[in-house]
């Protein structure tokens, strides 16, 4: 992934070090050099408007922010050069069978892998900021840092985007998400989750789904997370399994103890029925990079400012590939009910 390199302050000195020798003519080719327009360098502005765009920079970069639930359920590493334009997805499908030899047999059957291609495209993210001429002279002249947020909310909003194509992905766009991936199976549930549906139910109708999946694929696919939106979520960790509420085991712990490939149950706003068209899901997925992964190219980039008029454009982008599923049997849709 492509990193950002900032001008440092030694580079900044340097700079205006060279501007104090220069003539006046010559002002707007060292502006050009520097990123910053030479109207604005010449009221006085430049200088600290070139420090002030590296440190919310540094801000934006280092700054802690929530971190979408896309990127901490699924893989986000991605092989795919900066500047493709698309990629090839492989989906592999064994094929052959062993039989059973006798001595000397040299008949034995072949096997081997057949793979499906699909081309998926690769799209561009942008969100941008700006400070006018005025914001920066302003800023300048009572000595106080111009408006450091900005550069965290560009950063937030890009993320917020890779997000939604994580788990929604885009039809016009080509990109798929985990959610909208028509070669994920769906497993519709016929019970609530609620005081009024026995632990015991809720918990067989989430064991056959997780165990739906080993059947499907002949037990080479196991599932290792499984997410509900908020309600569902607290709703099996905070229900015994007992009917007179005596148990110390709840419905989430009974299902880890019971599911051996099962390592965690998350907690997912994104699985809630406001996203999802008024139906809550339910997601089972295995967390390896090789079944399913978001092909992050670019994160977060913030470019040079250009100017535009009376004001100063900040453009920031991000590179994605959208959800790569080539193994789409080893993750289910569940589709829960609610009253």
């Amino acid at each position: 992934m492509d990193e950002i390199i900032l001008i440092s302050d030694t580079d900044i000195d340097f700079l205006n070090d060279r501007l104090r020798s220069m003539m006046p003519q010559h002002i707007a080719d060292a502006m050009a050099y520097a990123h910053v327009d030479a109207d604005v360098y010449a009221s006085g502005s430049g200088y600290f408007f070139k420090r002030q765009l590296a440190h919310i920079a540094t801000r934006a970069y280092q700054a802690k922010v929530p971190t979408p639930n896309a990127f901490s359920f699924f893989s986000s590493d991605s092989e795919i050069q900066r500047g493709a334009d698309s990629y090839i997805q492989y989906i592999e499908e064994p094929l052959g069978e062993a039989i059973i030899i006798a001595n000397f047999a040299d008949d034995l059957p072949r096997v081997n892998v057949t793979q499906r291609e699909e081309s998926k495209s690769i799209q561009w993210l942008g969100a941008a900021y700006g400070f006018s001429v005025k914001d920066i002279a302003a800023a300048t002249f009572a000595n106080k840092p111009l408006n450091q947020t900005l550069g965290i909310t560009a950063r937030k909003i890009v993320e917020r985007k890779h997000n939604r194509l994580a788990w929604f992905g885009d039809y016009e766009a080509k990109l798929d998400g985990i959610l909208t991936n028509a070669d994920v199976p769906r497993v519709l549930f016929s019970n609530q989750f609620s005081a009024a549906t026995a632990a015991l139910t809720i918990e067989d109708e989430i064991t056959a789904a997780i165990n739906g999946v080993r059947i499907l694929t002949k037990t080479t696919a196991t599932i290792t997370d499984i997410a509900f939106p908020p309600a569902e979520y607290a709703h099996i960790h905070s229900t015994s399994r007992s009917t007179d509420g005596n148990s110390n085991t709840s419905i989430a712990q009974y299902i880890l103890m019971n599911n051996p490939s099962l390592e965690r149950i998350h907690e997912a706003w994104e699985l809630d029925a406001d996203e999802n068209g008024g139906t809550a899901l339910m997601l089972g997925w295995n967390r390896d990079a090789d079944s399913m992964r978001y092909e992050m190219v670019v994160a977060f980039e913030q470019q040079p400012a250009q100017r535009n008029g009376l004001e100063f454009v900040v453009d920031n982008l991000g590179i994605t590939g959208g959800m790569n599923i080539p193994r789409p049997l080893e993750a289910f849709v569940g589709v829960l009910v609610r009253a």
